[in-house]
């Protein structure tokens, strides 16, 4: 694809991905209203957010291969995303009055209560983040257009737009739109923005010509796996799975220190999204040998590693800090914030990076040799976001509680030496 097309897309996926974590925050707001509980409404649009990307990925990854107009598709899954945003409350509160019927009816108390209550709300949140999920895919397909050997730089490129625009996403839905304007006002000018990010999608794609599409795009088997395929994807989904037990190990200790305020969670989650998205724009560049790419790999996972071990030294300092600064007096709110998201990033932002970087190439070693489809970087996605939804649960739920946060983050330590260690040796090997 030429350079303009290429940079207006990449806006584009930038900002709708910066809508996309607005609707996550929104829909936390939408379903406390209609369900109560806030942690089981966080719980339910996680769930249904990650569930749906990695589904999405998966398949409309292998729609992409077999569409001449993959960038037109993107921009029809905007605009569906965005026609779903806006019947969003309403839809929302359709499963509420289907549960009560339900468990009224069958006289459901107790755990089957809440099973069924944010079942449905899960069900009905999968449909709209089915369709972010599919964006990725089809757009790295877009990007690419006939040359293979564009797949890394394609895919750094998108994941560092896809945390950058999480991270806009999420000040812009924590700091502003949530007290200033309002949930149903900001699901409509947020699903305006989806609308328009389809129809601009849509009809810069019409001025292009279609795709030259290959064998082996359409009904020609795909080659088969080799083992570094199995091994790559095998250590996404486990770096994947140390990355989220990591960011909700850091996000428990840092919140008791700076705080358990909205704005001091948001200021939590933006650092560890700005470091993921540096890491992967600092990748975003054209493909290498494959034992190259292992040995990046393998040096970004050491990085995690070693910014994880240090987080140990800045923990026991960080109490001094915010303390003094807390007593600084006539210090404004924002320069206050400021300071503490100074001090979270000093603790997150290195681990992050390496993250950051660590996902696109670990996506690029299985994808390359199978001639980078739409399909193959689809399911890479899919079983990153499996183990990120792994790593979500699994940490909050039973690590912290059995073993302790110090014990989590060395389990995290373990998992990422581990993955360097293992993509050492296949670089050293050729």
């Amino acid at each position: 694809m030429r350079s303009r097309p290429a940079l207006l897309y990449s806006v584009l996926f930038f900002l709708s991905r910066a809508t996309g974590l607005v609707y996550e925050l929104l829909w936390v707001r939408v379903l406390y209203q209609s369900f109560g509980s806030t942690i089981q409404s966080v719980t339910t649009v996680v769930a249904a957010y990650m569930g749906g990307l990695g589904l999405g990925a998966w398949a409309f990854g292998r729609l992409a291969d077999r569409s001449p107009n993959p960038a037109r598709l993107y921009g029809w899954l905007e605009i569906a995303i965005g026609i779903f945003a806006i019947l969003s409350p309403l839809v929302l509160g359709l499963a509420h009055w289907i549960y009560l019927g339900t468990a009224g009816a069958l006289a459901l108390g107790g755990a089957a209560s809440v099973a069924l209550r944010f079942g449905l709300a899960a069900f009905v949140l999968l449909i709209p983040t089915t369709l972010m999920g599919g964006t990725l895919p089809i757009l790295t397909r877009a990007l690419m257009g006939e040359d293979r050997g564009l797949l890394k730089p394609s895919l750094g490129r998108l994941y560092g737009l896809n945390t950058l625009g999480a991270m806009t996403g999420t000040a812009l839905a924590g700091f502003f739109l949530i007290e200033f304007v309002g949930v149903r006002y900001s699901l409509w000018m947020t699903a305006l923005l989806n609308l328009a990010i389809g129809v601009v999608a849509i009809r810069v794609d019409r001025r292009q010509a279609p795709l030259v599409l290959e064998p082996e795009d359409l009904d020609r088997p795909r080659p088969p796996s080799t083992a570094l395929d199995r091994l790559a994807l095998i250590l996404l989904g486990l770096t994947a799975f140390a990355s989220l037990l990591n960011e909700i190990a850091w996000t428990r200790v840092l919140v008791m220190i700076v705080g358990g305020s909205t704005y001091a969670f948001t200021l939590v989650l933006l650092v560890f999204l700005l470091g993921i998205g540096l890491g992967s724009v600092i990748v975003a560049r054209p493909s290498m040998p494959r034992a190259d790419t292992a040995a990046s790999a393998s040096l970004a996972q050491g990085i995690t590693g070693i910014g994880a071990a240090a987080l140990f030294l800045f923990f026991g300092m960080l109490p001094s800090y915010i303390i003094a600064v807390f007593q600084v007096a006539h210090m404004g709110a924002a320069f206050r914030l400021l300071l503490m998201g100074v001090a979270i990033g000093a603790v997150v932002l290195i681990p992050a990076i390496g993250m950051g970087i660590s996902s696109p190439l670990l996506t690029d070693l299985p994808t390359r040799s199978r001639r980078g489809r739409g399909a193959d970087v689809g399911a890479a996605y899919a079983l990153n976001t499996v183990g990120s939804i792994l790593g979500a649960v699994l940490t909050g739920f039973v690590l912290v509680v059995a073993l302790g946060t110090q014990a989590t983050l060395r389990v995290g330590l373990v998992i990422n030496a581990l993955a360097a260690l293992t993509l050492a040796v296949l670089a050293a090997r050729g």
